[in-house]
């Protein structure tokens, strides 16, 4: 699975634009890593603070600033 590669994570719940799409969404909880699945990416305004957390086997980064 995704979980077991190279990724880069910013945010939780809502993510930087570069974040790594099925890593991302295993945080969110979206799908599961064993087993994959589709899901559905909504495209939001930039934030000035993405917070970093650690869910579902995947740790996300901390932002500050705009993106």
């Amino acid at each position: 699975g995704c979980s077991q590669s190279n990724y880069i994570v910013y945010g939780t719940s809502v993510y930087r634009g570069d974040s790594n799409i099925c890593a991302a969404a295993i945080h969110a909880g979206v799908i599961l890593n064993e087993v994959g699945g589709d899901c559905t990416l909504l495209k939001a305004e930039g934030q000035n603070f993405y917070p970093g957390s650690t869910r579902n086997g995947i740790t996300s980064r901390q932002f500050d600033g705009n993106y």
